[in-house]
Formats: structure tokens, sequence, C-alpha cells
């Protein structure tokens, strides 16, 4: 069983992008994903710097018990296979609002979407889009409750940093029902996974406050630190709606 990153947990959670981007990765990334050049050392399963919400791991779980046959537990099965210490930790169990090695979701969601037949990127946009439907109606309804439309999409990019710890995030309008956000620090392993949550998250949260036709458009990402055991990137991305 893993233990929780250093975060304390939030008060209020205790009472498609170009394929170049999104599908970087293939189904078929190592289980711990190690830098395919090999020039970092393997990573072990709750030893990053990097973190996801508790939310996220049992939105991760509601997803997968969902739409992939045999649910989560097939999908640690397949995994038990090639990384037993993994699958271990992915078990759980997950606090909501605590903290907890955000790498392993990517062997997570790439053995499942292997298991199902799809891309990472289709079933990381399913739990984007999940998150938002539950999360804006849970924990999070006080973004719904900030105002007009225009004003909730300025407000959705901040819940990056509530399910994802790493970096940082500028937001700023760019003309009328646009918007264009700034996220820094990102590891550049997760970089199609943050990506194509993004993409199930923002047409899902903002159809919610009446947007419809909502398009969600990446750049392409920025290197921001290179000689480092994790190199990080800068992700910006255009949202628009009608």
């Amino acid at each position: 069983m893993q233990t929780a990153g250093n975060k304390p947990p939030l008060d209020e959670e205790n009472r498609e992008s170009p394929p170049s981007l999104r599908e970087r990765r293939s189904a078929t990334v190592p289980i711990l994903p190690a830098v395919a050049s090999g020039t970092r050392p393997a990573l072990v399963a709750g030893s990053s710097p990097f973190h996801a919400k508790g939310l996220v791991f049992q939105g991760a779980r509601e997803i997968l018990d969902k739409t992939v046959r045999g649910g989560t537990t097939s999908v640690l099965a397949a995994i038990t296979r090639e990384d037993g210490a993994l699958a271990r930790f992915l078990e759980g169990p997950f606090a909501a609002g605590s903290w907890y090695d955000a790498l392993p979701l990517v062997p997570l969601f790439a053995t499942a979407a292997r298991l199902r037949g799809v891309t990472p990127g289709k079933l990381t946009r399913e739990l984007g889009a999940h998150l938002a439907r539950r999360d804006l109606r849970g924990v999070y309804r006080a973004i719904l409750q900030a105002g007009s439309l225009d004003v909730v999409a300025l407000r959705l990019p901040e819940l990056t940093v509530r399910y994802f710890d790493f970096g940082e995030v500028q937001i700023s309008r760019s003309g009328a029902q646009t918007t264009v956000a700034k996220r820094t620090g990102i590891p550049d392993l997760l970089v199609p996974f943050v990506a194509s949550f993004v993409e199930g998250f923002t047409p899902s949260a903002l159809a919610l406050v009446g947007a419809v036709d909502v398009r969600v458009t990446f750049q392409d990402p920025k290197n921001e630190t290179v000689a480092s055991r994790f190199p990080t990137v800068r992700l910006e991305w255009l949202v628009s709606w009608t």
C-alpha cells in the first residue's frame, strides 16, 4: 500500500488536440515510464515529485470499471504480470483530498487502453469528462456558481492545479468567448496525459453552464528544463465556445 504525498488535503475535498501531442506515447509504453532514451534511472511507483489528487485516482477506477471489460481488476491483473509493485501502488486506497505520485497514471491508462482497443488519449479524455461532471456538481461546485459562462471559463484552468500539484497556471482572455491558458512545470512524461485530460474536462465543464461547440486547441509544448532527471515543459491551449 502506498502513502500519500506530503501535501495536506484541501478542506473542501475532505468535508481532440493534435495527435502528435496527445498520442505521443503509445499503448506500449514501459510499465514505469522511465524516459525512452534510457538516460534516467527507472522510476519506482510512489517516488516522483509530481502528484495527482486522490480524486483523480478514484475517478480513474470509476471510468475503468465502466468502460473496460473486467474493469480495474482486469487492468491491474495485466499490470501485475509486468510490475507487481506498480500494481500494488495502483490498488490504493486513495483518499480524495490527498496527493499521490502521478506518473503511474500513464502506464495505468496505457494498459487499460490496450485492453479496450482504444488510444490512451481517448481514455484519458473520458476521465477528464467524467471528473468534470462529477466534481463540478460536488467538491468543486463553487466554480459553476462563480458567475457567467465567461467567468467560469476563466476559472476552469485553475482546477488543473487542484488535480495536479506541479507547476503554475496563467489564464487570460483572447477575444470574445475565447480564453488562453498557460500551464508551466509539466513533466514531459505527463504531457500527453495532462493535455488529453484538459481536452475531456473543458468541454464537459463548460457544457454544464450552457456552452456549445467548445473547442480546445493546443500549441506545441515548449521545453523549460532539459538538464534534469525530470525535464519539464510548458503547455498553452486556447478554449473557444459559442
